[in-house]
């Protein structure tokens, strides 16, 4: 029976982990094992469990992660272990994205390029959040002006940084803290602006009051 390895970061949150779990339901695998990296993302993925655990995989056994920022520490090192699986009949699933690649056999390129938008957006929405905390460390002030209490005026400011942090897919909660304002601030300024949001959020439905 072939081997299917769950693997995943120390810092993984809860709501990662249930959707990986879950995909790895969705797709019926059977005798799973959990491989969770001890090692600093920083070190090289040959050396850290991911490698050893690649190492050891046989064909015909699976690779589940979360994503890519979660595999390796960059797009290049992702597309390394692509390369590492062609014909060895290791398959690799990122939950995420819910896409796979299959190492037995040269996947279709189309699938393939598709994979590799989904990783390297990840990887640029990682680079860009680190900058601008890099900058939050720096002591350069960022968002909300102290003493604008118009809240419209003061997301009009950011429109050109919202609306490239939207094409990058970094979240919208992730948004509103970078621009200092409550998560409901931004969904009502996207939605009242018309701005471009490659995940539309659903409409509120509003309780009616008791008469």
């Amino acid at each position: 029976m072939s081997n299917v390895y769950l693997y995943q970061t120390q810092d993984i949150d809860t709501a990662e982990q249930m959707q990986l779990e879950s995909y790895a339901k969705q797709k019926g695998f059977k005798n799973l094992h959990t491989v969770t990296e001890s090692a600093d993302m920083e070190t090289k993925w040959q050396e850290r469990s991911l490698g050893k655990t690649l190492h050891n995989a046989k064909a015909g056994d699976v690779i589940v992660a979360y994503d890519s920022v979660q595999f390796t520490n960059s797009a290049d090192q992702t597309l390394e272990v692509l390369i590492d699986l062609v014909g060895r009949g290791i398959n690799l699933h990122f939950a995420k994205y819910n896409m796979s690649y299959a190492g037995e056999k040269k996947s279709q390129f189309s699938e393939l390029v598709g994979l590799l938008r989904k990783i390297e957006s990840d990887y640029v929405s990682r680079r860009n959040i680190e900058a601008i905390e890099r900058r939050r460390k720096m002591g350069v002030v960022l968002g909300r002006p102290k003493g604008r209490q118009n809240k419209a005026l003061k997301l009009d400011k950011f429109k050109k940084e919202i609306t490239r942090y939207l094409e990058l897919s970094i979240s919208k909660a992730s948004i509103a803290k970078l621009v200092n304002c409550h998560p409901q601030t931004l969904y009502d300024w996207i939605e009242r602006n018309s701005i471009p949001d490659r995940k539309p959020r659903k409409p509120r439905t509003r309780k009616l009051e008791n008469a």
